[in-house]
């Protein structure tokens, strides 16, 4: 069965996130990484359990071409504008970029997220207005990780960390890839409340495609 991916994409264009960021790919690559006994009794890599792609930028050609590519976790990294007045949006090194903008921008080409994880690694993505916005983006229901209030780097850190620990585990044959990415971020959570000892702050659900996207995407 061929690996899956995780694909992070950081909307910041490059300017914040780098030690969160770098621990998550770390990590990743890390977990991931699986071994073949060989006759001269040396393990050497095989297939990794999954493979990991990063994309920093805030330029639309390379954003809309991230984010309709299949993937198994589409891991979103940005501050973000999802209280108060003002649309939701995602903050790039230019300034904002508006979901709907990026719904747009996906719209243009037909084609929405197509993943079995939505991972909002930033302040404010799991908010009802930012998640709204959100469903205009998607191609199909997924696994929905964000949190409602602002976030501190220490814990998008520990949280990633648990969620790609336990997604990690085993290989997921057979498993609907949202099914198992919920159960992943689920048993995150237990962790982080575990190790902390207070209320995790990313909550977990899934969230289908508005109406507007199901005709923008074809879906049925």
């Amino acid at each position: 069965m061929k690996s899956p991916t995780i694909r992070i994409v950081d909307f910041s264009g490059g300017t914040d996130f780098h030690q969160s960021l770098a621990a998550t790919r770390s990590l990743i690559a890390s977990t991931a990484a699986t071994y073949e006994w060989c006759d001269d009794e040396h393990y050497l890599p095989s297939e990794p359990l999954a493979h990991v792609e990063s994309v920093v930028s805030d330029q639309q050609d390379i954003l809309t071409a991230a984010l309709h590519a299949e993937t198994l976790v589409l891991h979103l990294a940005s501050h973000m504008h999802g209280r108060g007045e003002g649309e939701p949006a995602f903050y790039g090194r230019g300034g904002e970029i508006p979901v709907a903008t990026v719904a747009g921008w996906l719209k243009e080409q037909s084609r929405g997220i197509y993943a079995g994880c939505v991972y909002v690694d930033g302040c404010n993505g799991g908010t009802r207005k930012f998640i709204s916005a959100m469903r205009d983006c998607l191609e199909w229901p997924v696994t929905y990780i964000a949190s409602r209030r602002m976030v501190t780097e220490p814990e998008c850190t520990l949280f990633a960390a648990n969620f790609y620990g336990s997604l990690l585990q085993r290989k997921g044959k057979g498993l609907d890839p949202v099914d198992r990415t919920k159960a992943a971020a689920e048993r995150a959570q237990e962790a982080y409340e575990a190790a902390t000892g207070s209320v995790c702050p990313f909550r977990v659900e899934t969230v289908k495609p508005s109406k507007a996207a199901r005709a923008a995407f074809r879906v049925t």
